[in-house]
């Protein structure tokens, strides 16, 4: 087992291991599907958290990653997730099923992030925009699967992070609720509503993954050439959460809904969108800064408040002269942007559709 021997350090087969560490260049496909939301209860029964739903239905997905050499060494990964809300009715992705290709990693996952892997044999193999495995464990055969992504390309990368919940009955965080993030830097992505072949066995990996709906055809099937980012330790549920930001003279920001996860939901699709819309029309969209502790929220919330008049007496940089009964030059220069990511949310749409 992995110990803790410094913040964020920990010394595991007798290397040292910082976070976070940088995933140089991995490869992913991933297909979302529906799933019964009783289904998902019972498999999350016991871990504090509940399915994510939307119109009555839950939300599964499945991943096959292959990893360039990095801190955890290179191997493959398949991944069973379920879209869950956890403490508060905030939003992430459960790790249901993790196998891995590589004894180092397996161990670095369930002791660092409580991660449910576990060692299999697989062949995984990416042609173009499709990816094919087939996963044993030991000699015991699990599940054979094939996704093709969607036939719409992006044109620009996607810098996300995908919020995590994780917990596990075993390692060195064995029994504590997580929070954490999974980047989702990407590049070369393909998208769309694509298709899924699944074959499933009576393993209990498999069980799950038919219960979580993965033999039908995925609402969204991802292809991305390039995955990379910075992964960092995950923190204990209700640690460093940063409290709501509140505007001069305004109510705080309201919290997510427990039962619809709403307003938190529609708040960080949104900002993703935004994202994606961004780095359409200017390009990469940069990192934000870290932010801990209390002060950092702080910060963080005088930032987004709206500069008064006062502040902008204050400031050094005069305001750009505008000619009245004229669009001001930032509305000028933002009507076409708009335009612009408008239509390319219309084409999607189409496409997904199609």
């Amino acid at each position: 087992m992995a110990e803790l021997v410094g913040d964020k350090v920990w010394r595991i087969q007798g290397k040292t291991i910082t976070l976070p560490v940088r995933i140089p260049n991995a490869e992913m496909a991933a297909a979302i599907f529906r799933a019964s939301p009783d289904q998902a209860a019972d498999i999350l029964q016991g871990t504090g958290l509940r399915p994510l739903t939307v119109a009555g239905r839950a939300f599964s997905t499945l991943m096959l990653v292959h990893y360039g050499e990095w801190a955890l060494g290179t191997y493959d990964e398949a991944g069973v997730g379920l879209c869950v809300l956890g403490p508060g009715g905030r939003p992430g992705l459960h790790i249901v099923d993790l196998p891995v290709t590589g004894a180092f990693t397996q161990e670095a996952g369930q002791d660092f992030w409580a991660l449910p892997k576990w060692l299999m044999t697989s062949d995984l193999v990416f042609d173009g925009q499709s990816a094919s495995i087939s996963v044993h464990d030991g000699q015991m055969f699990v599940m054979r699967a094939h996704l093709k992504a969607g036939r719409l390309p992006l044109p620009f990368g996607v810098r996300a992070k995908a919020p995590l919940w994780s917990r596990l009955d075993r390692g060195a965080q064995a029994g504590v609720l997580l929070r954490g993030a999974m980047p989702m830097n990407m590049q070369g992505v393909h998208i769309g509503r694509g298709t899924a072949r699944v074959e499933l066995s009576d393993h209990p990996m498999a069980r799950r993954m038919a219960a979580l709906g993965m033999t039908g055809r995925p609402l969204l099937a991802i292809h991305a050439r390039r995955l990379t980012g910075d992964l960092d330790a995950f923190r204990p549920a209700g640690s460093g959460s940063l409290r709501p930001c509140r505007q001069s003279g305004s109510s705080p920001v309201p919290r997510a809904d427990p039962n619809t996860g709403s307003p938190g939901t529609y708040r960080a699709a949104l900002a993703l969108s935004a994202r994606a819309s961004y780095s359409a029309t200017v390009g990469a969209v940069p990192a934000a800064p870290a932010l801990t502790g209390t002060a950092s929220a702080e910060r963080m919330c005088a930032a987004q408040r709206r500069p008064s008049s006062a502040d902008r007496a204050a400031s050094h940089s005069p305001r750009a002269a505008h000619t009245p009964g004229r669009p001001s030059q930032w509305k000028r220069s933002t009507r076409a942007a708009i335009g612009a990511n408008a239509n390319m949310a219309r084409i999607i749409a189409r496409r997904i559709a199609a």
